[in-house]
């Protein structure tokens, strides 16, 4: 009977494997494979009826495509099975000639496999432990090969012994029903009607070090604000040095900031929000999203944002004041953190923070990061200021790099790595990244060879004859920065070309998507390269929901810039083909934030004939001009007048150029 149930068990278990973990693995090579052969031309895939409009009309005339046009034209995935997804991918006039053959032969292996678990297996409902671990294997080859995560398809299978009966199941799924029902009654009732939120700075795509004693300090520091001033506002500024980790502290502090907090976690509000500060630009969008999460109107909101009557200092003021107003209903009874982030300027940015004194802010504090030292305001009883130029602890630091490369041996050596790198985290993650990917690739390497290496690079740097020479050169940063940045572009052709792209761009967010488009239009054999881009230890991705953006530290964008200048192929071509992949897709990304790109871009390009930047078809020529004509118009009402004739002359030798 035991072994009637456990060949059930085994049935049941592939059978989910095949229904969700393999069924959604075939919806994102479906869209990988349309986003690469057509996400400049039509769009990336968004599973709407727009572009299942132009996969219905190019497959309607095919007889084989008749059971699908139905579920292709309504454009949502979620609909389609795994003989529509197989279709698609395989056979389909669409995509047929453009996939990869490892592509080809592993999603048709999953194909097939489900042709006989449906066909074959199905009707004796029992597959041995054998045939079993066979299917799965290979199922997991196939995941590999096509580069999609194993994550689901092994929980899956861990949770065959531990399946209940029926029975069991169906009671649990009450009670949880139950549970549910109760916890929303909670939530919705009117006298604890809360909001509860944490939006924190983006998390670097690595191991990150606690950091323990300096975040716990600065914890307390802000309890004894708090308390000693009554809740009123107070403000706490922490800065340091490009790459001291101003922001990932600041990250760290949020993630626990409000836990021993005993006033505002019930009966009030704990909200903890990261506001962009490099401009007033960031600082309005990011107030934008701010006035969302605590239930202001967005018709209001949105009148402001939109509004052609009033500059942004008067925007950042009047949603500002939205806020405020709603805060004001609880009564002041919140606890909030705000986190300003890697402020340039304080003299710009201060005067549109909540200001110390106001009442409307009682029970709020603000935590500003930033390399502006000099305008740091003195201590006192509402103000604190804390310094991590001195980097991270010493015993940290040797943790840090032992952990993430994964050698233990010679901690002496390890310490006196740590102390050249002044304990500083950008230049720990660096060399312990470039540890790593040589071990990764069973390259012998010691502690002692890696600052034989430090020691080369640096005299490295000194020798490139570059406007930033001097800056880079000064410091054992850049070096560790630059051998993790050549490594990877020596030995990833995905993250060499998304380099290329990076460096003609400014190290502020961009769209995941254009890089992506920008690498398979220069390598058509490139596969993954979306996901190979956001797992680089290097760069970091922000997902908002909408679009997926990535960002660079400033130092490692220009060791980017260095390492492209000196070690990547000129080609004549790629000028034109990063702006074609920056500005043509119409993402849901703000034009503002293209300003700094287009300024990098000048920088890059400006010396080049204009007719180099040209599209070669004609109906890429009307688009380039449409959206160049955009961004002109927003570079005027920025007050970037020699940015704006630039582009705006390029916009009238595109529109007048001739095949």
């Amino acid at each position: 009977m035991s072994s009637n149930r456990n060949e059930t068990d085994n049935f049941e278990c592939i059978m989910e494997i095949m229904n969700v973990p393999v069924l959604e693995g075939l919806r994102e090579i479906f869209k990988q494979e349309w986003d690469k052969k057509y996400g400049a031309m039509k769009g990336v895939w968004d599973d709407t009826c727009i572009l299942g409009n132009e996969l219905f009309n190019m497959e309607k005339t095919t007889p084989a495509a008749r059971p699908y046009l139905q579920v292709f034209k309504f454009g949502n995935r979620s609909n389609w099975d795994i003989s529509a997804l197989s279709y698609a991918i395989l056979y389909s006039r669409a995509l047929k000639p453009y996939v990869p053959g490892h592509v080809n032969n592993n999603v048709d292996v999953l194909r097939d496999l489900r042709n006989k678990l449906t066909h074959s297996i199905a009707p004796h409902y029992k597959m041995s432990d054998v045939a079993f671990e066979n299917v799965y294997r290979i199922i997991k080859n196939c995941f590999n090969a096509l580069s999609l995560s194993t994550a689901d398809v092994e929980r899956v299978r861990n949770s065959r012994r531990r399946r209940p009966s029926l029975r069991l199941s169906y009671l649990a799924g009450i009670c949880l029903t139950v549970f549910i029902v109760g916890l929303s009654y909670f939530w919705a009732n009117p006298v604890r009607n809360k909001i509860l939120f944490r939006v924190l700075p983006t998390r670097p795509g690595h191991l990150i070090v606690n950091r323990s004693r300096t975040v716990h300090a600065i914890l307390d520091e802000l309890s004894n604000l708090s308390i000693s001033n009554n809740r009123a506002l107070t403000y706490m500024y922490i800065s340091g040095p490009q790459g001291s980790g101003r922001s990932q502290i600041a990250r760290l502090v949020g993630q626990h900031y409000g836990e021993n907090i005993s006033h505002g976690w019930f009966g009030g509000i704990v909200f903890i929000m990261t506001i962009n500060g490099r401009s007033l630009l960031h600082v309005l969008n990011s107030y934008v999203e701010f006035a969302y999460r605590v239930n202001c109107d967005k018709n209001v909101i949105d009148r402001i944002l939109y509004s052609n009557q009033n500059n942004t200092e008067e925007k950042v003021k009047s949603i500002l004041s939205e806020i405020v107003k709603k805060l004001e209903n609880v009564n002041n009874k919140y606890t909030c953190l705000m986190i300003v982030l890697n402020v340039l300027k304080l003299s710009e940015i201060s005067p549109f923070l909540p200001q110390l004194e106001e009442k409307s802010w009682q029970g709020g504090q603000v935590l500003i990061t930033t390399q502006d030292i000099s305008s740091v305001p003195s201590n006192g009883s509402l103000t604190v200021h804390i310094s991590v130029s001195q980097g991270m602890e010493p015993a940290e630091s040797c943790k840090f790099l032992t952990d993430f490369s994964g050698i233990f041996e010679n901690q002496d050596l390890v310490s006196e790595i740590a102390k050249k790198l002044d304990n500083q985290p950008l230049a720990l993650v660096s060399a312990a990244l470039y540890v790593k990917q040589l071990r990764d690739s069973k390259v012998q390497i010691t502690w002692k060879d890696y600052l034989k290496k430090l020691h080369e690079e640096k005299r490295n740097l000194t020798e490139m004859k570059q406007s930033e020479s001097k800056e880079v050169s000064s410091s054992t940063v850049y070096a560790a920065v630059s051998l993790a940045v050549r490594w990877i572009g020596e030995n990833d052709s995905v993250m060499k070309h998304a380099f290329t792209f990076l460096s003609y761009v400014s190290h502020e967010p961009v769209p995941l998507y254009s890089v992506e488009a920008f690498v398979l239009h220069v390598d058509r054999d490139a596969f993954n390269t979306d996901q190979r881009i956001q797992q680089c230890s290097l760069i970091l991705s922000l997902d908002d929901g909408e679009i997926i953006s990535i960002s660079l530290h400033p130092i490692v964008h220009k060791i980017i810039n260095l390492y492209t200048s000196h070690y990547v192929k000129e080609d004549k071509n790629l000028p034109r083909i990063v702006l074609q992949m920056l500005v043509l897709p119409r993402l849901p990304f703000l034009g503002q934030y293209y300003i700094s790109h287009l300024k990098s871009f000048y920088k890059r390009a400006s010396s080049l004939p204009m007719d180099m930047l040209i599209p070669k078809l004609g109906d890429l020529r009307l688009n380039m001009y449409n959206r160049l004509f955009y961004f002109a118009r927003i570079l005027e009402k920025n007050d970037e007048i020699s940015l704006f004739k630039y582009y705006r002359d390029l916009c009238f030798r595109i529109y007048s150029a001739t095949d």
